[in-house]
């Protein structure tokens, strides 16, 4: 489905975390986030179907420039399976600063604005719009749960920060293979798949 390969922990090409160059696409919105006090906050979107499951932890308020941790399981309770992914994309962001601090996928990717990626709809690969992470596992038994853990920067703004995530594992033989994917419904990301969002709010 998408070209694998394995990559350093860096997920991002060197960048400014300035004002001007920190990769966000959302700057003047009118979503702007009032300063309120930080608390212990951690919060959990999970999503549990055609016997797959995905659970993300991520924190609720997070400081503008400040650094983050976004944990991220997919297990499949379903086959086994030839080969499968789990993807987080940043539809505001052109580039995420930060680093793999775990990791138990074959691979793990940054696919960075202008990527080829593979277009459902299109049923070819296209240009990416914005980016996204992908870790990938070939030959994903039943019953195995595989995991992402992300240590993020906030951009320097202040607003809503969100993030999509989906599952698919690949099943079948070579010659007659099919896909699963989840979640079943939702807002389509730029590979036409349907995706569950959460938002992190930034603040000053």
């Amino acid at each position: 489905m998408y070209k694998k390969i394995l990559s350093s922990t860096i997920l991002a090409l060197a960048l400014s975390v300035s004002a001007i160059a920190d990769g966000y696409l959302d700057r003047g919105g009118d979503s702007i986030v009032r300063q309120g006090s930080l608390q212990s906050n951690t919060k959990k979107l999970v999503i549990n179907q055609k016997n797959i499951r995905i659970v993300v932890s991520y924190p609720r308020v997070v400081e503008a420039r400040e650094y983050f941790t976004i944990k991220a399981t997919m297990t499949n309770n379903n086959s086994y399976a030839r080969m499968g992914g789990l993807t987080l994309s940043f539809p505001q962001m052109t580039s995420v600063a930060g680093e793999t601090t775990y990791n138990t996928f074959d691979s793990i990717k940054g696919y960075p604005p202008y990527s080829k990626i593979y277009n459902k709809h299109r049923g070819r690969a296209k240009r990416s719009k914005y980016y996204m992470i992908e870790g990938w596992e070939r030959k994903w038994s039943d019953g195995v749960r595989k995991t992402m853990k992300l240590r993020l920067r906030a951009p320097n703004a202040t607003g809503n920060f969100y993030v999509n995530v989906r599952g698919v594992l690949h099943f079948g033989s070579k010659h007659d293979r099919y896909e699963v994917t989840i979640p079943r419904n939702g807002v389509e990301d730029q590979q036409g798949y349907s995706v569950k969002d959460f938002a992190i709010k930034i603040v000053d």
